[in-house]
């Protein structure tokens, strides 16, 4: 089983990418993030791979490779390598595949320096057993049992403030049982912060959204005809990959406060996951329709795209009015005319016939 070694281009992205637990399993990628090809690795560079090798496993190293030094970030100990993309969701993706407790991340103090790689023009190396570096990367990964960054959800902890929630619902009721609507509205607070920041793209960690979790069960156990609750916890289940949860939360929500426009999108984000793609798209355009607002054109035109129908997701990014929403989600239209011409022919021709109607 050869060994891929993947250079990491910004060791900020670890913890919510490459070692994100999300429902068991961490994504990896061997391409730059900025690229938005399918292709991430030529699997022909592995021995037993031919050019109609959809996948293959193997040990993959993750390092942070200059010109005079490397050093070892972490590891999946057995993935699965595929050679196109995978689209988790609609913000996880990933062609490296891995059992969340087959890989390892290594606190920034224990990081291994390791003799130089050589990636030339790609963004990973190959090593096959007959190089010399393979018995040596074998060697640390078999026989490490130094400090690694807790990352997974079973293990991680956010703090909650019970006792401050307490304190919320007992002010101005000594002698009285504990208000829980105000102990609802306390946690509820916290929630809107936690999803602030996690769609802010600011949390640190797992921890954060397992917090946003925690905080939406208290809620809704503090006041169960609240829709707020079962909203954030759909939200953070979604991220976490809790999909069955999370979808039975968004139907309670639905049924206490109606179809309102972000929870029919909620739902629509937890519909990508199944790979139920057209059910989430009429979500979206649900969405949209209620209240007009264009994000909900982004997530509907992702989606297609998501299942190879250019041609929609075309259409539907051009029914976005705002500049800054298409540049704001990297959406060029003119990269998607120039890749797919038969959508500027089309619309040539439709400029054609109106002209000789008039």
């Amino acid at each position: 089983m050869a060994i891929m070694v993947v250079n990491i281009e910004d060791d900020s992205t670890l913890k919510m990418n490459e070692f994100f637990d999300f429902n068991g399993y961490c994504y990896g990628i061997s391409r730059s993030r900025n690229d938005n090809s399918r292709t991430c690795a030529q699997l022909e560079d592995f021995y037993e791979c031919t050019v109609r090798t959809r996948w293959v496993e193997g040990t993959v190293v993750f390092v942070n490779h200059t010109e005079k030094t490397a050093s070892m970030i972490g590891w999946y100990q057995t993935a699965k390598i595929y050679r196109d993309i995978q689209q988790i969701s609609l913000f996880l993706e990933g062609n490296i595949v891995a059992k969340s407790v087959d890989a390892v991340l290594l606190k920034k103090e224990s990081r291994i320096a390791f003799p130089s790689f050589h990636f030339w023009d790609k963004m990973y190396e190959v090593i096959e057993s007959d190089d010399n570096r393979y018995d040596q990367l074998k060697e640390i990964i078999d026989h490490y049992h130094g400090q690694t960054t807790l990352f997974r959800y079973d293990v991680v902890n956010y703090p909650l403030e019970k006792n401050k929630i307490r304190a919320a619902g007992s002010r101005g009721a000594k002698g009285k049982s504990l208000d829980f609507k105000s102990m609802n509205r306390y946690c509820i607070a916290k929630c809107e912060v936690l999803a602030s920041r996690l769609m802010g793209d600011a949390c640190e960690d797992i921890s954060e959204i397992k917090g946003l979790l925690e905080y939406a069960k208290l809620a809704v156990l503090y006041d169960k005809e609240s829709s707020d609750g079962y909203y954030y916890q759909a939200m953070a289940d979604e991220q976490l990959g809790f999909v069955k949860q999370g979808l039975k939360a968004i139907e309670k929500a639905i049924s206490l406060d109606g179809a309102k426009d972000d929870l029919l999108a909620q739902k629509g984000n937890l519909l990508v996951i199944q790979r139920q793609y057209q059910e989430a798209i009429h979500y979206y355009e649900e969405a949209y329709g209620l209240e007009g607002d264009e994000l909900y054109l982004v997530l509907a035109g992702k989606t297609y795209s998501l299942i190879g129908n250019v041609d929609m997701a075309y259409k539907t990014f051009r029914k976005i009015v705002d500049p800054n929403i298409l540049k704001a989600h990297g959406i060029s239209l003119k990269d998607i005319e120039k890749r797919w011409p038969f959508v500027a022919i089309r619309n040539f021709n439709l400029k054609r016939i109106l002209k000789n109607r008039r």
